[in-house]
């Protein structure tokens, strides 16, 4: 039997200066899919958590139209579920002959429709509402039941559950739902979607823990510019999930459909790491840099070994960490800093494990011999890595109201950014840049697009 996948180390240097200084290593370990295992459609176990509170609800109208009702005065701002929104006073009749108004549900019933369509007959498929209340509007099912899932779409903008946007009851009913529809072949996916501040962050981070445990991934889509973009992603990291930005609803229907090609393409599934150290060894961080950049905690360390849980390998996808460990000085001579085992299950019926494991050794040099040149795509990862890490500080810096540590630390990533090639996005940050030293703040919307954008940062680098 062909392994799914294959592991492999890089160190910034093999070779450490011998001297009685302890030394930082960096070790870079990637998952990858094995090109020689057979390719094949994997079945998925989808449960859909979907906010049905108003402010999905409330009808809107195009960019260009918006922008000119505003230039005649014709918006007044005012607050639906805890969002604020923008209502017409009055349309004039040569702007009504272009005003569609539609809602954000409405691309959310066309996502689901599309998606729908999508399932085979070895699929299964659930859908919970939530709002203030939660609802299982399809229980799970066979894929080839489209009919019972086209047929509830409707409900979804009754606006029975209320005007609350309380999630842990909706992600409770849609992890047993996915426990009800999982099987060794299938591959479950849960995914959230809201546009607001969920009350209920603490609770339901409890039930996303549950969720993370069954081994399922939950990926989450965050529309517009009111909810908490660092519970969303909190969320999809605890269990390897993604993590979407959305401003346009338009958006949504692309969003649904990469998730569900996503859990098609999984060759591996419950991808486990466990780091093993030797003795005077030390584990100082570690970070995930592909798919997207994130520091894994170290909670998991005990006895010297440390396990992270990875999630879900997909085709064409590597899992890749950054490992930084301190080394005490030893004699000159070659030793084992750490054994690295990774495993994982292949679908099938029963599921197919794969164990790969591998040694970190260096050589330490004697005193006075030349040492070679890093090694250049870990060094340039770590520096990707440091850019990550101040702007997640900067942005907890303007969050606590310290703006000129803020700017001082945006100004830092914007010139690595720009030196990156990373224009675009240096540009956002630049921005704002100048909203924190007008506004004292930053915008929502731009808050936003950096902590999204910059998790994407080593993307282009793999």
């Amino acid at each position: 039997m062909t392994d799914s996948f294959v592991l492999s180390t890089t160190l910034n240097t093999a070779l450490l200066p011998g001297d009685h200084a302890p030394r930082l290593l960096y070790v870079l370990l990637e998952i990858t899919p094995n090109t020689q295992a057979p390719l094949r459609r994997t079945p998925v176990n989808l449960a859909l958590v979907v906010d049905a509170s108003e402010s999905m609800l409330i009808p809107s109208l195009d960019d260009e139209l918006v922008e000119e009702l505003d230039r005649r005065g014709l918006l007044v701002e005012t607050i639906a579920d805890g969002v604020p929104v923008f209502r017409v006073l009055d349309m004039p009749d040569d702007l009504a002959a272009r005003a569609e108004p539609i809602c954000t549900m409405d691309f959310v019933q066309q996502a689901l429709r599309l998606l729908v369509e999508r399932l085979g007959a070895d699929d299964r498929v659930a859908l919970v509402a939530f709002a203030a209340s939660a609802k299982t509007l399809v229980s799970n099912r066979s894929g080839a039941d489209r009919r019972k899932m086209l047929d509830v779409l409707e409900t979804l903008v009754d606006g029975r559950l209320g005007d609350d946007t309380l999630l842990t009851a909706g992600l409770q009913a849609a992890l047993s739902e996915a426990q009800r529809g999982q099987g060794d072949d299938r591959q479950t996916r849960l995914l959230l979607l809201t546009d607001g501040f969920v009350a209920d962050e603490e609770r339901a981070k409890g039930v996303a823990a549950q969720v993370a445990s069954s081994g399922f991934p939950l990926s989450t889509v965050g529309l517009g510019m009111t909810f908490n973009e660092g519970f969303l992603i909190d969320l999809a990291e605890m269990s390897g999930g993604n993590a979407h930005l959305v401003f346009r609803p338009a958006e949504i229907p692309g969003i649904f459909a990469a998730e569900l090609e996503s859990a098609q393409r999984i060759v591996a599934r419950a991808v486990d790491m466990r780091i093993g150290l030797t003795p005077g060894v030390e584990i100082r961080r570690v970070h995930r840099i592909h798919p997207v950049i994130s520091e894994l905690p170290l909670s998991g360390l005990q006895d010297r070994s440390l396990t992270l849980s990875l999630g879900a390998l997909e085709r064409e996808q590597p899992l890749a960490v950054l490992v930084e460990l301190l080394c005490p000085p030893r004699p000159p001579g070659a030793y084992r800093l750490a054994q690295v085992v990774v495993t994982g299950d292949a679908p099938g019926s029963p599921p197919v494990r794969t164990m790969q494991r591998t040694d970190i050794l260096v050589q330490v040099a004697p005193p006075g011999q030349p040492l070679p040149v890093p090694d250049v795509r870990v060094m340039k990862l770590v520096e990707t890595v440091n850019t990550f890490k101040l702007q997640t500080r900067a942005l907890a810096d303007a969050a606590a109201g310290d703006i000129a540590g803020a700017t001082r630390k945006l100004q830092t990533a914007a010139t690595r950014l720009l030196a990156d090639g990373e224009f675009e996005l240096a540009a956002a940050v630049q921005s704002e840049i100048t909203n924190l030293e007008q506004q004292g703040e930053l915008s929502a919307a731009g808050a936003k697009k950096l902590r999204y954008d910059t998790r994407k940062l080593t993307q282009k680098l793999a």
